[in-house]
């Protein structure tokens, strides 16, 4: 979430986890981080700052 000015004033991340026997949905959980300092939405690349997560097949 941003403000007005383009500073990031909330990051929501939702976390997935998955059952690796079946690859079912078994748990979402929701965390809210809230920056202490001020942060611009353009000291974020395009990717962000999270990586894809390897799954085993």
């Amino acid at each position: 979430m941003e403000n007005n000015k383009n500073q990031i004033v909330k990051i929501i991340i939702n976390e997935a986890s998955l059952n690796p026997k079946n690859k079912n949905l078994e748990q979402i959980r929701s965390i809210f981080l809230t920056p202490t300092h001020e942060i611009n939405d353009s000291q974020f690349s395009e990717m962000g700052i999270f990586r894809q997560v390897k799954t085993s097949k």
